[in-house]
């Protein structure tokens, strides 16, 4: 049985696959690491099964104080 398993170049060409599959969640607004992030991202790794699963980008991340 041969390989499915594609490679990338770097991280850039595999966040325009991961896009063009609809599998991307690019979040803009500003978001918490310490309150937000984890927990959005766990919730998501345990209640969907694999196929199910997107990325996240997040573009404006911060701290409990508002630093970026």
């Amino acid at each position: 049985m041969a390989s499915t398993r594609q490679y990338y170049r770097d991280c850039r060409e595999h966040l325009v696959a991961l896009e063009e599959r609809g599998k991307l969640v690019r979040i803009k607004r500003a978001i918490s690491k310490d309150t937000e992030l984890m927990p959005l991202v766990r919730c998501q790794l345990r209640g969907l099964e694999a196929c199910l699963r997107k990325a996240f980008i997040f573009e404006n991340v911060v701290d409990r104080k508002g630093r970026h």
